[in-house]
C-alpha cells in the first residue's frame, strides 16, 4: 500500500494552481483565497475558551477517569479572580477568558459532575488553549 504522504505529493503535483483573481465577496463561493488573512489584533484581546467546559492543568489528566476539585465558575464577561491549581478545574462557559495555570479545557460533555465541588474526568480530549495566537485568524480551504 502506498503511504498516504506519498500519494497527497503524487496528486498535488498533477494539480495546477491557478492565478490569483479578485472578486467580490458574493462571487467568492467555492474560490479559495490565494493568501491568509490575519487580523492585525488579537480578537478578543485574551485567551479564550470555545466550548462549555472546565479549565484544567493537562497533566491532571494523564490517566482516567480522574477526580478533580472544582474550586470556582467563571462566565463569559467575567474575569478570572483564582487560579487553576494541581488537583483543581474551575467550571468556564464559552468566551470566557482563561484563568491561570489553565492549559486546556476539557468539554462538559467528557465529565460527569458527582457533588457541587468534585467532578469525575471520565474521558479526556483536550482542547489546547495557550496556542491561540500562533495561527492564522482566518484560513479557507475548500475541497
Amino acid at each position: 500500500m502506498t503511504p498516504l504522504h506519498d500519494v497527497r505529493t503524487m496528486v498535488l503535483a498533477a494539480c495546477a494552481v491557478g492565478a490569483p483573481v479578485q472578486a467580490k465577496r458574493q462571487e467568492a463561493p467555492g474560490l479559495v483565497l490565494a493568501s491568509d488573512v490575519v487580523s492585525s489584533e488579537n480578537v478578543p484581546p485574551f485567551a479564550n475558551t470555545a466550548v462549555d467546559g472546565y479549565a484544567v492543568r493537562s497533566s491532571d489528566l494523564h490517566t482516567v477517569p480522574v477526580e478533580l476539585l472544582v474550586i470556582g465558575e467563571l462566565a463569559a464577561g467575567a474575569a478570572p479572580s483564582i487560579a487553576v491549581t494541581p488537583g483543581t478545574a474551575i467550571r468556564i462557559m464559552t468566551g470566557a477568558p482563561l484563568p491561570d495555570g489553565c492549559d486546556a479545557v476539557v468539554m462538559v460533555e467528557d465529565t460527569e459532575r458527582v457533588e457541587a465541588t468534585l467532578c469525575v474526568f471520565t474521558r479526556v480530549f483536550l482542547l489546547v488553549v495557550r496556542f491561540v495566537w500562533q495561527v492564522p485568524m482566518l484560513q479557507l480551504v475548500t475541497p
